[in-house]
């Protein structure tokens, strides 16, 4: 069996035919993975999934002006846009935020147990393609920047400080970025072939 590696795109003759695979590139010592990168995928977006809804319950941000102290959590953000008419705005922030980020959280989890358990699960091959779909879309990452732009540009007129859900947000973007890293689809057509 041969592999490419995706950093120089040298092809690599496998021994076997097993998906557990890792070895290194002779040319560029980039670790090439099989197998095992999809459990390490699979556990990182199951992490990702089962911080979203309490990230999203929580303040990210506490603002204290004189005596009143108010917070601040997605959702709120969210009611807050479309209550001061922004409602399309509204709408931008709960989709990329965290509905499409869920969404793709769940579709790698899915694909990636099918992958490592090796078992068929229904609607896998669709929705192994709308996850290239929804690559784009999701933008938690995004969104922490702006709680951060947003600090520093309060911290003059109000006391900012950082609430659960901002630190929730922040391991939500490193377990979504780490399942991206280690999610390989093509261990996952390989199956198909």
């Amino acid at each position: 069996m041969k592999t490419a590696c995706e950093a120089c795109g040298l092809i690599i003759d496998i021994e076997d035919d097993s998906e557990g695979y890792t070895l290194v590139c002779p040319r560029c010592s980039n670790v090439v993975k099989g197998r095992s990168s999809m459990l390490h995928s699979l556990v990182f977006s199951l992490s990702a999934v089962f911080l979203m809804f309490p990230a999203m319950l929580y303040p990210f941000l506490k603002i204290r002006i004189n005596d009143s102290m108010l917070t601040a959590t997605l959702f709120e953000s969210v009611a807050a846009l479309n209550s001061e008419g922004y409602v399309p705005a509204g709408i931008a922030v709960f989709l990329t935020a965290f509905l499409i980020p869920l969404l793709y959280l769940l579709l790698i989890s899915y694909v990636s147990l099918e992958a490592v358990s090796g078992l068929r699960l229904p609607f896998s091959e669709p929705l192994a393609h709308f996850i290239h779909k929804l690559h784009r879309w999701h933008m938690v990452d995004v969104f922490l920047v702006g709680i951060l732009v947003s600090v520093v540009k309060l911290v003059d007129m109000a006391d900012v400080s950082f609430g659960i859900g901002f630190y929730l947000l922040s391991a939500i973007c490193f377990f979504l970025i780490t399942a991206e890293i280690y999610y390989d689809s093509k261990v996952f057509w390989r199956r198909y072939d």
